[in-house]
């Protein structure tokens, strides 16, 4: 185990010629910030997790300290990201997970959804097509969806549904 003047602790593998972390070991910060995985070079490298001091949790790859390649990042409250990163932002394809049931899969770009991709709302209604800066912009459409259920009564024995799908294509 080392300590270093930020109080932050380090258990595990040591380079000792370099005096570097080298290899599998934990790291942990003074917020409760927690690291757990491979090192190489002083710095989080090839595969780890990342306990946040919130409890938003960081499992996947990195490179110099930073998520690099696949990941899922799952948020406190159960919403979650699966999928590519680039120096700490989202980056490729990826799929986004809310916990009141939305969700979006596609492109992502410097962080943002970016490109092309789908998004499905609660209500069951989806767009199809360009994001820009986290944003639905440019082409594509969106399919809204309306359900209504009337209870059966002494007139009329059966439910009654309504289906009402609307399209809508912009630019």
């Amino acid at each position: 185990m080392t300590q270093n003047d930020n109080k932050i602790i380090y258990y595990g593998e040591w380079d000792e010629r370099r005096t570097q972390k080298h290899g599998r070991g934990i790291q942990i910060w003074p917020d409760g910030s927690r690291y757990e995985g491979y090192w190489k070079n002083d710095k989080a490298n090839i595969k780890g997790l990342l306990y946040h001091a919130d409890g938003d949790i960081y499992e996947g790859e990195w490179y110099e300290d930073k998520a690099h390649g696949y990941g899922v990042y799952t948020h406190s409250d159960g919403s979650k990201y699966e999928g590519y990163w680039v120096d700490d932002k989202q980056e490729g394809q990826g799929r986004e997970y809310w916990v009141d049931g939305a969700e979006y899969t596609g492109e992502y770009k410097n962080g943002k959804k970016c490109g092309t991709g789908k998004f499905l709302w609660t209500d069951g209604s989806i767009y199809e097509g360009e994001f820009y800066d986290n944003n639905i912009n440019g082409k594509g459409y969106k399919l809204f969806n309306y359900f209504i259920c009337f209870f059966p009564s002494f007139f009329c024995p059966f439910f009654t549904f309504i289906f009402s799908r609307r399209i809508y294509l912009g630019r």
